[in-house]
């Protein structure tokens, strides 16, 4: 019977003295949740395109505007974004309000501004180029 209370009381010593909890991260368990700052800026934005391309046929610039959507989504990469113009979806890295070529050897790039709205230029080759301008829908 002694033997008994022995093992009782040291079973309940045993089992009291370990704690288990839940495996958390570095973040959680400074009390911090992770937010990923792109959520915000995800979305449909309805843009002014006006494009600028050189002909080779007509002499001077021809330009001309259009309404269209663009789309921003988030990357799997942080802080990179990527941007659906309809015809290419090309990838900005988000440095503040900045939006710059990601690799840096792209020829676009733009920023952000009040909070819902986007100016991005788009030169895909030395004779053309796009900009967009807009607000999120």
């Amino acid at each position: 019977m002694k033997i008994l209370i022995f093992l009782i009381i040291v079973y309940f010593i045993v089992s009291t003295s370990f704690k288990i909890e839940p495996i958390k991260s570095e973040s959680e368990s400074n009390g911090f949740l992770t937010i990923d700052f792109r959520d915000a800026i995800i979305g449909t934005y309805f843009c002014n395109m006006s494009c600028s391309k050189l002909d080779g046929q007509k002499p001077g610039i021809n330009n001309s505007s259009d309404t269209i959507c663009i789309i921003v989504i988030k990357d799997v990469m942080d802080s990179i974004l990527q941007i659906n113009l309809g015809e290419e979806i090309v990838k900005v890295k988000l440095r503040s309000q900045t939006l710059e070529s990601f690799p840096r050897n792209g020829h676009y790039g733009g920023y952000l501004f009040a909070a819902d709205s986007i100016n991005f230029y788009y030169g895909p080759s030395r004779s053309s180029s796009s900009r967009y301008i807009g607000k999120k829908k």
